[in-house]
Order: structure tokens, then sequence, then C-alpha cells
């Protein structure tokens, strides 16, 4: 993420955006509905410490998947954000707007509703997707996605250190 601008979806405490400015990242918006806004941006002022020691722009916006433009990013950031099938097809509309726009989207995603992540898995299809990490023992099933525009070359399945092997 370093150098990189990233928008986080469905951010919520914005905890996954604020790691990437911790980690570097050139600018980072957090979004979600207005009701949790209050929320996210006291976590980013409390985090004010971010942008002064990485020198990371953060913001917080108001981000309704279907209705709101994505904006501006090299990446999207997805943490824990496929709860309904209902919400998938505007979660996949974002998506593919910031792959049209050449950027990339790394999604989290515990298996809540398995109708709903088959119906994101099966969106996702038509772009290049790389499992970085999968965890399925347990009751907790999850597994992290990076997605990028078909065509594009694939990262190489040892490049994580926590790479797993598809199913």
């Amino acid at each position: 993420v370093a150098g990189k601008r990233i928008v986080e979806l469905g951010s919520g405490t914005g905890i996954a955006g604020l790691a990437c400015a911790a980690l570097g990242a050139a600018r980072v918006v957090l979004t979600d509905l207005p009701e949790n806004l209050a929320l996210l941006r006291r976590n980013a002022t409390r985090n004010g410490w971010v942008q002064s020691l990485c020198g990371c722009e953060v913001s917080v916006e108001k981000l309704d998947w279907n209705t709101d433009a994505l904006p501006a990013c090299d990446l999207v950031l997805g943490a824990d954000v496929c709860y309904h099938q209902e919400a998938v097809p505007a979660l996949i509309t974002l998506v593919d707007a910031a792959l049209a726009a050449g950027a990339a989207a790394l999604l989290a995603c515990e298996r809540h509703e398995p109708v709903a992540y088959a119906a994101l898995a099966a969106a996702l299809r038509r772009h290049a997707v790389d499992v970085l990490l999968r965890d399925d023992g347990g009751t907790r099933r999850f597994e992290v996605l990076l997605v990028r525009p078909s065509g594009r070359e694939r990262v190489a399945r040892d490049a994580h250190p926590l790479a797993a092997p598809p199913e």
C-alpha cells in the first residue's frame, strides 16, 4: 500500500484503512453510510498521529454503494463487506469501476452468508483473482482476495507468506 491512494469501503471503525495509512499509503479515504460517519471521524481524529508521522492524508466520506461514485484510487479495500446477497451487485459495481480506472481491489471476506459469498465469487470470476489467504478451519471461514482486471499478470502464489492454493 506504500504510496498508494486507498479507498476503504464500509469502513466501520476504519481500522483497515488506518492500518494502510500507517503502512505508508499516500491517501486513505474511509467511507461508510452517513449513520456510521461520526465513529469513523472520531477514530480518524484519534489516530491523527498517522497523518503527522506517516504523511498520509486521511479523510472520511459518505459512500452509498447504490448511488455514489467511487473516489479516485489505486486500491479499493473491503474488510468484511459481504454480508447480504442484495448488497453484492452494488459492491461489484464499485469494484468494477475501480478496476476500469486501473485500480485493484483487496477484499477480506468472512463467509457470514454462503449465498452472498457465492454471488460475490461468481461476479468476480470475470477478473483476475488471487487468493492471498484462506482459512477454512473452525466456524469462521474467511479469505483475502486480490482482484485485478482480467489479462493482468497473476500474483505468484508464493509471493505472499500466507498464500494458500485455491480449492
